[in-house]
């Protein structure tokens, strides 16, 4: 864009130089027809005019572009921060889900493993109480035993054969 404005501005200042030192040959006045009508005019100066209208016309159109491209910009710039903002609260919000279902897998993992605590707690409770119970009729069994013996040392009871 820089070597496209330099030669520009280069091939203007050539023919300002060129314009400037042939001044009285294009001043000159010459018969001129417009179609419809003749006049006496400087044929050089009148392509001057329309160059320097055209020039004028196109600067305009440049700068048009060059504006409605700025605007374009601006809103395309502003349509991505809107875009950006929305992914960004849609992001926010999904790590806001991801949390409650983690503290809900947590909270359900922790009930589980309080149920399965209770659940093995109360096995034992019975496992425990049936082995008290067996330990106490063997006792009783072992206790009535030797008294069966000490019965027989004593000779109270007969000798089973």
């Amino acid at each position: 864009m820089r070597i496209v404005a330099l030669l520009f501005l280069l091939v203007l200042v050539g023919a300002c130089a060129f314009v400037a030192l042939n001044w009285a040959a294009i001043t000159a006045p010459a018969p001129l027809s417009l179609l419809v009508t003749s006049l006496q005019a400087s044929p050089a100066l009148v392509i001057l005019a329309l160059a320097g209208a055209l020039l004028v016309m196109a600067m305009a159109l440049a700068g048009t572009l060059y504006f409605s491209g700025l605007l374009n910009a601006r809103r395309h710039a502003a349509e991505l921060r809107a875009q950006r903002e929305r992914a960004d609260a849609a992001e926010t919000s999904r790590f806001i889900g991801l949390g409650e279902t983690i503290s809900t897998g947590q909270q359900n993992a922790a009930a589980q493993s309080n149920e399965s605590k209770a659940e093995i707690l109360a096995r034992l409770e019975r496992m425990e109480s049936g082995l008290r119970e067996s330990v106490e009729q063997s006792g009783n069994t072992l206790a009535a035993y030797i008294g069966e013996l000490e019965d027989r040392l004593e000779g109270k009871l007969p000798h089973k054969p």
